[in-house]
């Protein structure tokens, strides 16, 4: 009785089968194998479409980003020339007046600044000649301090060496700051 119920079942799925194969054959909601498959592969075609246009949107994003951060520091660059009022736009021209007193004032302050530097320069090689001619009492040591100077007064010129150097910086200090800023 079971042996005859397997052949039975057998049977049954032997036609289904066979009935799923053949053309006049439907399969699910009316429909043949070959539209089935023709419908899969559609849908496979359409899926690869799909990830072609997925990663091409990605590339485009990813350019895009690239662009935005490249125009945020752009930006950034320029928010600095514009603060400070150096930035003028291409295509733009500048008018000024011939006898425009900021610039003047600019031009003076900037010659001021030369000149002070040049002094400065030539006072720091003056300094150094006289540091390498043997002048500079404060780094003495040896026979000449010893041969020249008292016992009591080699600490004192030293002392007064540096009082004088620290009032001529002050001095040199000031002036610019008076040139900088009048």
């Amino acid at each position: 009785m079971v042996l005859q119920e397997y052949k039975h079942t057998n049977e049954v799925l032997t036609a289904e089968t066979d009935a799923l194969r053949g053309d006049s054959s439907s399969l699910g909601h009316g429909r043949t194998q070959e539209a089935l498959l023709s419908e899969n592969e559609d849908v496979r075609r359409e899926k690869i479409s799909a990830q072609q246009a997925l990663e091409s949107a990605q590339s485009t994003s990813q350019s895009h980003l690239d662009n935005i951060k490249s125009l945020e520091q752009t930006l950034f660059d320029l928010g600095g020339e514009i603060g400070a009022g150096r930035h003028v736009p291409p295509g733009v021209r500048v008018l000024s007046l011939r006898d425009n007193s900021e610039q003047q004032w600019v031009d003076l302050r900037q010659a001021v600044m030369d000149r002070l530097r040049s002094e400065n320069e030539a006072l720091m090689r003056r300094l150094k000649e006289l540091e390498e001619s043997g002048v500079r009492v404060a780094g003495m040591e040896g026979s000449r301090a010893e041969g020249e100077l008292g016992v009591g007064e080699q600490g004192k010129e030293p002392e007064d060496v540096v009082k004088q150097k620290e009032k001529r910086m002050l001095r040199l200090q000031r002036v610019s700051f008076y040139y900088l800023f009048s």
